[in-house]
């Protein structure tokens, strides 16, 4: 497969793996025993970003949006998908950390072009 086909499945696999995952019985609890939820929101949101930020056309500050813009939907969805659920709920607060996130991590990507795209080959943009 080449790089930039799976460049393009990686935010979307993550997603469903972070749906999948997050509403099994059970295994979202027995993760909070060792990690709290914020930062399971964090990390996952964050590398979710960066994902989109590798897939994502545009200048740094137009991408950053865009970014931005793909968060705020799937942690919505995410909350969305967890109020079906008995054992889990849904919380503003959760996107809020998922949506701050995705700004912190674009505001960084925007910020840091040259050191990433020397450092992370895999997200330089195609021209």
């Amino acid at each position: 497969m080449t790089t930039k086909r799976l460049r393009l499945l990686l935010p979307g696999v993550g997603f469903v793996a972070m749906l999948i995952l997050g509403n099994i019985p059970g295994w979202r609890q027995a993760l909070h025993d060792w990690v709290s939820g914020l930062v399971l929101h964090v990390v996952a949101y964050g590398v979710l970003s960066v994902f989109f930020w590798g897939i994502l056309s545009g200048s740094p500050s137009v991408k950053a949006l865009r970014v931005i813009a793909s968060v705020m939907v799937l942690g919505a969805l995410d909350e969305y998908v967890q109020s079906f659920f008995p054992y889990r709920c849904a919380s503003w607060n959760d996107w809020a950390v998922d949506v701050l996130t995705a700004i912190v991590v674009a505001g960084l990507m925007t910020r840091a072009p040259v050191f990433l795209q020397a450092r992370l080959p895999v997200f330089r943009s195609e021209r």
